[in-house]
């Protein structure tokens, strides 16, 4: 037999004559009890956050975060699940562990107070809230206090401006041409055939992006004309290679180019790449071809072998790690 009205209105006190219609009436009493599981939904939230700019992956995020993309992943599971193609622009990404809180201590309450054995009740709550919060407190202010040290040592430039190149992903890395174009300013205002070895003491860093590390001067427009970016995370190293255009520089064609790095006293001096110890570039205006790699050991940045160019010196990948 099927409850009445006025069975619901002895367990939920609610007016006998309302102006909400009956159906709503009827089911109020468990639109209450869907209200409270609502009031103990855990809401997440993470230490570290990333906003997405335009042409970023999330390959390079995670790179540029020095996190492993299974670790990304794991922390964006809705990016895992449509393969990043819903990564956009003005996207907030976690690039840290969530941080997990609740908030069913108001639905105790309110269920308690109800209670009868008022006495009883109120004697085994406080001891309860006691010995919960200084657990919670306990817990997660070490864990902020470890990570912070550890991203802000990983991300912080300690570079010269103008002397320090960046490899993030494909669309925002620095490279090391000559100070002026065609190297001019240094050979009496004519193009110089040599002048990327030329100006390997005296170049400057230029960026795709402006702002991306200090002291940069912007790429110049249509110079980069394809960019390959690789990573080998077990090895320690970043890298990008792709073709140039070199009359937008004006740079020559019998130009057979020269290479950068901080090896000895660096090519150009007191040179490096953002958040590794070592560096190694070429620029090759003949074959209109560019590489840049920076790493973590001396041995995959070899900077011994310039005249092998980058096929050898700065091999593409089978694939990332």
């Amino acid at each position: 037999m099927e409850n009445s009205r006025d069975d619901y209105l002895l367990f939920f006190p609610i007016p006998r004559h309302s102006f909400l219609p009956p159906i709503i009436m009827k089911h109020l009493p468990f639109l209450f009890v869907f209200a409270l599981f609502l009031s103990v939904v855990t809401a997440i939230t993470c230490t570290k956050k990333h906003k997405v700019y335009g042409g970023e992956t999330c390959i390079g995020i995670s790179d540029a975060a020095h996190i492993t993309l299974a670790n990304f992943y794991k922390w964006n599971p809705s990016l895992k699940k449509s393969k990043c193609t819903t990564l956009h622009v003005g996207q907030y990404v976690c690039l840290s562990a969530p941080l997990t809180t609740t908030s069913s201590k108001k639905a105790t309450s309110t269920t308690k107070a109800a209670t009868t054995t008022k006495p009883a009740t109120t004697t085994t709550k406080p001891a309860t809230t006691t010995t919960t919060k200084p657990t919670t407190t306990t817990t997660k202010k070490p864990t902020t206090t470890t990570k912070k040290p550890t991203t802000t040592a990983s991300s912080t430039p300690t570079g010269i401006p103008g002397l320090t190149t960046a490899v993030l992903d494909e669309a925002r890395f620095c490279l090391f041409l000559p100070p002026t174009p065609g190297n001019k300013g240094n050979y009496g205002g004519m193009i110089d055939p040599d002048a990327i070895a030329d100006s390997e003491k005296t170049s400057r860093v230029f960026c795709t992006l402006d702002g991306l590390v200090p002291g940069a001067r912007l790429m110049p427009d249509g110079f980069i004309t394809s960019a390959h970016y690789q990573f080998n995370t077990t090895a320690g190293f970043v890298q990008v290679t792709g073709e140039i255009d070199r009359t937008k520089y004006s740079l020559s064609a019998a130009d057979g180019g020269g290479q950068y790095d901080n090896h000895g006293a660096g090519s150009p001096p007191l040179s490096m790449c953002q958040g590794y110890k070592y560096y190694v570039s070429l620029i090759e205006p003949d074959i209109q071809g560019y590489c840049i790699r920076c790493c973590e050991t001396y041995q995959d940045c070899n900077a011994s072998r310039s005249a092998y160019g980058c096929r050898r010196v700065v091999p593409p990948l089978a694939f990332s790690v």
